[in-house]
């Protein structure tokens, strides 16, 4: 059976899964929620081993092929279930329309998902030995907004 290591609050675990039920795949996927902390953006965060095996760079969400494949990127996890698993159902093989459909993925994940991700973990971020218990950047925090409005 494959493993997809996810967490509820992910942008990405939710793309994957979302393309998982387009697909029809849910019978072939064992759900594994991860623990992830507020901090996650500013400190380290001790992981489940199974997890780091997975995911070696620690990254929601993460697929563990039957067959062992480790993807540990939700557009990569997401091609691999349209191609390998999917038939090419949800993004056509080759031409104009897969084309048209990953510049669209490609805006989307990292664009908008990422820049809402960023955003956020500047916001979470804390300056040791500062005396505010939160000091971000609000220029990054507005390059992100201004990137997610675009997108």
């Amino acid at each position: 059976m494959n493993k997809l290591f996810i967490t509820p609050a992910s942008h990405f675990t939710r793309k994957c899964r979302v393309t998982i039920i387009e697909l029809e795949l849910e019978d072939r996927f064992e759900m594994i929620p991860t623990n992830w902390p507020h901090n996650w953006g500013t400190e380290t965060t001790p992981y489940r081993e199974d997890f780091l095996d997975a995911s070696p760079i620690a990254r929601i969400p993460a697929l563990l092929t039957e067959d062992g494949r480790r993807l540990a990127d939700s557009s990569t996890i997401c091609e691999y279930l349209n191609d390998e698993l999917g038939n090419f159902r949800l993004c056509p093989q080759t031409g104009k329309e897969r084309w048209e459909i990953l510049s669209v993925v490609s805006i989307a994940t990292h664009g908008l998902m990422e820049a809402q991700v960023l955003r956020r973990a500047e916001m979470l971020r804390k300056r040791e030995g500062s005396p505010n218990p939160q000091e971000f950047s609000g220029s990054f925090v507005r390059k992100m907004m201004d990137r997610q409005d675009r997108c």
